[in-house]
C-alpha cells in the first residue's frame, strides 16, 4: 500500500489516492485491519444495533467518504465537514452522518437506474446538519 500522506484540514482541499481513503478507513476501523491482511474478515457482521452489515462495504463508504471530504466533491460536502465538526459530533460520526444520505443516492442508483443526485445529496447532508442542531 501507498504511504499516506498527513491528514490535512478540510479548507484546502486535495487530491487523496484511493489507497490514502482505505487506509484512513481501516485506521477508523482498525477491527478489520488484520482479517483484511489475512483474507479472513467475514462478508457479513453484526453491528452495534444487531443489524448485518458488509465490513468491507462500510470500509468502502468510509473511503468513498474520506475522498469526498479531502476534495470538497461534490462542492460544498467539505463545509458539511466542518459543520457537523463545529457543533462537536466526533471524526468518525462524521463519516456516518456523511454515509448515510451516499448510501441512500447509491441504493437508488443501483435499484431504479437513477443518475447521482448532487444537489439532493447536499439536501440531505444539510439537513443532517440541522438534525445535530
Amino acid at each position: 500500500m501507498a504511504k499516506r500522506k498527513p491528514r490535512r484540514n478540510a479548507e484546502s482541499p486535495r487530491q487523496l489516492s484511493e489507497d490514502e481513503a482505505w487506509e484512513i478507513a481501516l485506521d477508523d476501523h482498525p477491527e478489520y485491519r488484520e482479517g483484511i491482511r489475512e483474507g479472513t474478515l467475514p462478508e457479513e457482521i453484526v453491528d452495534e444495533r444487531g443489524e448485518p452489515m458488509n465490513p468491507r462495504l462500510h470500509l468502502t463508504l468510509h473511503s468513498i467518504v474520506e475522498m469526498q471530504l479531502a476534495t470538497d466533491e461534490p462542492k460544498g460536502v467539505a463545509e458539511i465537514g466542518r459543520q457537523l465538526a463545529a457543533l462537536g459530533v466526533s471524526r468518525h460520526d462524521i463519516r456516518h452522518a456523511i454515509g448515510d444520505p451516499l448510501i441512500e443516492q447509491l441504493w437508488l442508483m443501483q435499484t431504479e437506474g437513477a443518475q447521482f443526485d448532487e444537489g439532493e445529496y447536499l439536501e440531505q447532508l444539510r439537513d443532517v446538519v440541522d438534525s445535530y442542531r
